[in-house]
């Protein structure tokens, strides 16, 4: 009896540790993405980008994930309003959670709101000084307001996390679309 207790005590502190552990092992990996994206040429800087967003993107909550979908969702309907909905919701529920907030910039974009789309964008920027992401559009957002030398500084900022990221339509960092061709 007395080993079976030990052995469960064993499992229970390894189990423990994981868990622990597993936000450590994410932010090395994470760190180690953006040394390497710092470094790296498209396609790699492309795929390197993704992984980052990937590990981003995770929320751990079934829920938060739902409401996300549903906003991606409604977003490509072009329904910024519904989508600017369910994001307000997972940030309602989630305030911690960067991503809801980067999403609700571009829908607010969309619908003209600059204003809006810098308070979220400086919520993102706060939490992840790194989200090239968040930079790059606070640099259109600013871009669209007419402020183009802190457009140029957010593009800077950017730019030295993600050398490779590629211009926006036309080949020019502006208000004209994303980093990657699309719209915002």
């Amino acid at each position: 009896m007395r080993k079976a207790s030990e052995i469960a005590k064993q499992i229970l502190v390894a189990a423990m540790l994981l868990v622990t552990a597993g936000p450590v092992l994410a932010e090395a990996t994470e760190s180690e993405l953006m040394e390497q994206l710092r470094t790296a040429e498209d396609p790699e800087a492309a795929t390197i980008a993704e992984e980052i967003r990937a590990i981003w993107a995770h929320s751990g909550s079934a829920t938060i994930d739902l409401l996300m979908r549903r906003a991606e969702a409604a977003s490509e309907a072009e329904d910024n309003r519904s989508a600017i909905w369910h994001l307000s919701t997972v940030i309602d529920y989630a305030p911690d959670y960067p991503e809801a907030y980067l999403e609700r910039a571009r829908a607010f974009l969309r619908e003209g709101q600059a204003g809006q789309a810098a308070a979220d964008l400086a919520t993102v920027i706060k939490a992840n000084p790194e989200n090239f992401d968040a930079l790059r559009l606070l640099g259109i957002t600013f871009a669209i307001i007419g402020d183009t030398e802190a457009a140029d500084l957010a593009y800077a900022r950017a730019l030295a996390l993600y050398p490779a990221m590629p211009a926006p339509r036309g080949g020019q960092w502006g208000p004209d679309g994303a980093a990657d061709g699309t719209a915002i």
